[in-house]
C-alpha cells in the first residue's frame, strides 16, 4: 500500500518513519539487555570490576546481541514458516513458561533452592521441546506446560536436594507482612524510647 498508493515523497517518509521506530525499539531492547547482563552476571560475580571494564563488555554485548538478532532475523527469513508471529509464540513458549516458572515457584514456595529451580526449568525447557518436535500440543499451551513443568519440578527437586536457607523474609507471599505492619512497629520503637 505504501509503495503503490502513495506519492513518492510521502511513501519515502513513511517508510524513514517505520525503519526509525523499528530502530528505537531494538536499540532500546539490545542496551537493556546488555544492562541487565553486566550488571545482574558481571558485575555480581566480579566485584571488584572498575567501571570501565564493565562498560566495556556491556558494548560488546550490545555488538553481540545484534549480530545474534540479525542472524536469528535471517534464518526466520529463510526458514519454512508460514507466520513469524507463530514461529515467535513457539520460542516463547519454549523458555517464557519456565521464567513464569521460576517466579511463581520462589514466590509461592517457601523450600524452593536456586538448584531447584534450576533443574527445573531446564526440564520444562527439554520437555517442552519434546512436545514441539511431537506435535501434539496446540502451541498456544506451551507457556502453561512451561509454568506447571518448571514450578512443580522445581519444588521437587528442591525438597530432595535441600541447600542451606537463605533469608527470604518479604520474599515470598507466606513471608510478607501486612501493609503498614512496618511502620506501626517503628511507631512502636519510638514511642517506647
Amino acid at each position: 500500500f505504501i509503495v503503490h498508493e502513495l506519492p513518492a515523497g510521502v511513501s519515502g517518509l513513511v517508510i524513514a518513519g517505520l525503519f526509525a521506530a523499528s530502530m528505537s525499539s531494538l536499540d532500546t531492547s539490545l542496551n537493556s539487555m546488555a544492562t541487565a547482563i553486566t550488571a545482574d552476571f558481571y558485575q555480581s560475580l566480579r566485584p571488584q570490576a572498575t567501571d570501565r571494564s564493565a562498560l566495556r563488555l556491556a558494548r560488546w554485548l550490545t555488538v553481540l546481541l545484534g549480530i545474534f538478532g540479525t542472524l536469528t532475523a535471517i534464518y526466520l527469513a529463510r526458514a519454512n514458516t508460514q507466520s513469524i508471529w507463530d514461529q515467535f509464540l513457539k520460542i516463547m513458549g519454549l523458555f517464557g513458561g519456565g521464567l513464569a516458572g521460576m517466579f511463581i515457584a520462589g514466590i509461592f514456595t517457601r523450600r524452593t533452592t536456586q538448584t531447584g529451580v534450576l533443574l527445573g526449568f531446564s526440564l520444562s525447557a527439554f520437555v517442552l521441546y519434546q512436545v514441539q518436535l511431537r506435535g501434539t500440543v496446540h502451541f498456544f499451551l506451551y507457556g502453561a506446560i512451561g509454568i506447571l513443568t518448571c514450578a512443580l519440578s522445581g519444588w521437587l527437586f528442591s525438597l530432595l536436594l535441600p541447600q542451606s536457607r537463605k533469608q527470604i523474609e518479604g520474599l515470598t507471599i507466606y513471608t510478607l507482612k501486612p501493609p503498614g505492619s512496618g511502620e506501626a512497629d517503628l511507631k512502636q520503637s519510638d514511642s517506647a524510647d
